[in-house]
């Protein structure tokens, strides 16, 4: 079976999930190639991706800049296309039914790659991609479309371009995952075909992480961990002020945030104002090489996402179930698709958004509570080790491929449509 797999910016950390499917589907036996939207900088680069020689798969199809060189080399796709190939390509320039990207002539070079490389099936990743590559259904009608969507592409892209901007997509796509049923439920009211849409979580690579004992002795700093963009929607700064006001009664704390973003510079002014310049760190990004040991450190994760002003949400939290697998309890908002990724009560708590005052209740709880951190820590990694091992999820999606290639939609064993919360063991 020969995949092509069209994702965002795969290498970079924020997409790491993404990289962890794409290996996973290789270790199930399947022929790979990735379609990458534009150079890959090397500081994104992972051991795992070297040690896959994902690089050596990896095929950029980026047409000239310049106007004349483009126009140039497609029009000699064109011809070479025109004298001993179907002539497919053509049907890439029709400018009523593909719109700019036929203008740009960018279709021609990637319909020339799909003509070279004969795909069984093509999986993109994130509803814009897709929205991007869909015009190949029609010149490539054999070709199974999968199309899995994120967060922002369901959440905020309708917002600015209208409820219908996935008509088309779910119209011609074979099938669409989303990572949580409350994601699949959003594509639903969007419009898509419920017999076409399931949800299929991403998973983790558990043998990264390691699941030790969190002993925690009070008296001892309590060291909070965040890893995430510094943006709107991971609620960051509800975190810090949480952390501000535990720290009036329990000074010992660290709270440690791995991230990049738009909001760093406000946040930071936010721990000098609450005078935490000693307990709240801004490290910045980290590649995710570096993830499983800052994990280690840590004895508590904290997710405080909310729902952003332009609408962006999170969906699954796959750092949720990373924090879990190593052993982590966990504090949430109880946000989109986050109560599919923890157990309430048991491997962590679900607070409401934007609630500083719940957040600072969990996080002493946890400090009067002590014992709790190991206890709880240990069944968030059976948990995740049931429902989201990455090996286990990578055998059943290439199963679902199998099915799609066979003419049939994906059922669980009970006949409906797989759920993220469905055991995969």
């Amino acid at each position: 079976m020969k995949i092509a797999i069209i994702p965002g910016q795969y290498l970079a950390s924020p997409h790491a999930f993404v990289l962890d499917q794409i290996i996973g589907i290789i270790e199930n036996g399947c022929n790979v190639d990735i379609i990458a939207q534009a150079p890959i900088k090397k500081e994104f680069l992972t051991k795992e991706a070297a040690a896959y020689s994902l690089l050596s798969k990896t095929h950029f199809i980026i047409p000239p800049s310049n106007k004349l060189k483009r126009i140039k080399s497609a029009t000699q796709l064109i011809a070479s296309n025109f004298l001993y190939r179907e002539n497919r390509i053509f049907k890439s320039l029709n400018f009523f039914k593909n719109g700019r990207s036929s203008l740009s002539l960018r279709n021609v070079f990637i319909v020339d790659h799909f003509i070279n490389n004969r795909y069984d099936l093509i999986h993109c990743h994130f509803g814009q991609v897709a929205n991007n590559y869909i015009f190949l259904k029609e010149i490539f009608p054999e070709i199974i479309f999968v199309a899995t969507f994120h967060g922002y592409d369901l959440s905020v892209l309708p917002r600015i371009f209208g409820r219908n901007v996935f008509d088309k997509l779910f119209s011609e796509a074979d099938l669409i995952t989303a990572g949580s049923d409350y994601a699949r439920e959003k594509l639903i009211a969007l419009g898509a075909d419920e017999k076409k849409v399931i949800s299929f979580p991403l998973g983790v690579r558990l043998n990264r992480y390691i699941n030790r004992e969190r002993n925690w002795v009070f008296g001892e700093n309590l060291k909070i961990v965040t890893i995430g963009r510094l943006v709107e929607k991971k609620g960051i700064e509800y975190g810090i002020k949480a952390v501000a006001q535990v720290a009036e009664n329990y000074p010992h704390l660290e709270y440690h945030i791995i991230g990049d973003g738009p909001l760093r510079a406000k946040l930071q002014d936010l721990i000098l104002d609450l005078n935490l310049r000693e307990k709240a760190i801004l490290h910045g990004w980290k590649n995710n090489d570096a993830i499983p040991d800052i994990l280690n450190r840590g004895n508590l994760f904290l997710l405080p996402s909310v729902t952003a002003k332009s609408g962006d949400v999170e969906t699954q939290g796959v750092v949720l179930l990373e924090a879990q697998a190593s052993g982590l309890p966990v504090i949430a908002t109880n946000h989109n698709g986050f109560p599919e990724s923890l157990v309430d009560g048991e491997s962590g708590f679900l607070v409401p958004e934007r609630n500083v005052e719940a957040i600072a209740e969990k996080i002493t709880y946890f400090i009067r509570n002590p014992k709790s951190l190991d206890s709880m820590g240990k069944k968030g990694r059976r948990f995740v080790e049931e429902k989201f091992d990455n090996q286990k999820l990578s055998i059943k999606l290439v199963e679902m491929y199998k099915s799609l290639l066979g003419g049939q939609y994906p059922r669980s064993e009970s006949g409906r449509i797989p759920s993220a919360m469905d055991s995969i063991s």
